[in-house]
């Protein structure tokens, strides 16, 4: 059975990992603080267009304190990557398959001359080549209402795809599986061009949402 460690309990993390394990799936949680405490005693919370529901899932502060993984999730926020990669790296001599579900542009969107601002000097690029990853665009919202506890908004959209385009077995695999947790996950065969447009739409609401205090509902 497939093992997914979900790197990073927010909104998006938290209930990934809630849907997930409420399927069947084998799931760890990366989390830390007040949230890890409440989801190692008491299990996650989720509030979502899935229903109400509580599971357990293995959690720590370190992914090297879990296991071993087929697929990492990565939720966390682009601008963690400098405190999570030291417990990512060891997963680049392995088989896991890397799913980047950062906003954004991820660390394998441009390889040669790497961003500097996503992928300093490269180095996460050359943990991970394009085959051991899949990329992905989340159409997701939500919140942590308090430790321990998700609550999710905003439909249940989760796109996927190959770095090259095109969509191999590891994507078509992670797709049934989110299908299989009642998620909505649709294969992109062009998901470069997908994460462009999200970052082109976040770049004009986000600073709008800002200056007028205004939310997507308002």
């Amino acid at each position: 059975m497939t093992r997914i460690a979900v790197v990073g309990a927010g909104a998006i993390g938290g209930f990934l990992a809630g849907a997930l394990a409420r399927a069947g799936h084998r799931v760890a949680l990366v989390a830390r603080g007040p949230h890890l405490a409440a989801v190692q005693r008491d299990g996650i919370r989720i509030e979502s267009d899935l229903g109400n529901f509580a599971v357990r899932v293995e959690a720590a502060a370190d992914l090297r304190e879990l296991g071993d993984f087929n697929v990492l999730l990565l939720t966390f926020k682009a601008h963690q990557w400098p405190s999570f990669r030291p417990q990512i790296e060891p997963f680049a001599n392995r088989s896991a398959t890397i799913v980047a579900m950062q906003n954004g542009v991820p660390f394998w969107y441009v390889r040669e001359r790497p961003l500097a601002s996503v992928d300093p000097g490269g180095a996460i690029g050359r943990l991970f080549p394009d085959d051991r990853v899949v990329g992905s665009v989340v159409h997701v919202s939500g919140r942590i209402v308090e430790p321990g506890v998700v609550r999710q908004s905003g439909g249940l959209r989760y796109v996927l795809g190959d770095p090259r385009g095109g969509a191999g077995d590891a994507t078509t695999a992670l797709a049934a599986i989110f299908q299989d947790a009642g998620l909505a996950a649709e294969i992109d065969r062009d998901i470069r061009s997908t994460i462009w447009l999200k970052l082109v739409n976040n770049a004009g609401l986000n600073p709008v949402s800002v200056l007028r205090a205004m939310t997507a509902r308002s």
